[in-house]
């Protein structure tokens, strides 16, 4: 039934993340509220998040498991449901799960 749910499920709205380059912050997440699933039931994940990295800034997300970690850099990359809130980033940008997908064509 999972995999099901998945490969039925609606495509993400990548235009929930902007692109301004005009910004000065290259990571920016304002009054942020995100959750997995397009479900009404699914609750969100991480609920009102600000977060403006700065240039030249080194940022480490850490926490215990189960902390919102991925699912931060998850959101910054448009790979989950924006409920509400600002999403910027500037530049390029990529993220290398600890245990790596990939899917057979």
């Amino acid at each position: 039934k999972r995999i099901s749910n998945f490969l039925n499920a609606d495509e993400l709205d990548f235009t929930s993340v902007s692109h301004d380059i005009s910004r000065k912050e290259p990571l920016v997440i304002e009054d942020g509220t995100f959750s997995w699933g397009c479900d009404k039931d699914d609750k969100p994940i991480l609920r009102n998040i600000t977060l403006k990295i700065q240039p030249g800034q080194l940022v480490a997300v850490v926490g215990p498991v189960g902390a919102g970690k991925s699912s931060l850099l998850s959101a910054f990359l448009g790979e989950m449901v924006k409920n509400s809130g600002f999403v910027n980033t500037k530049g390029k940008i990529a993220y290398v799960p600890q245990q790596p997908w990939i899917q057979n064509a």
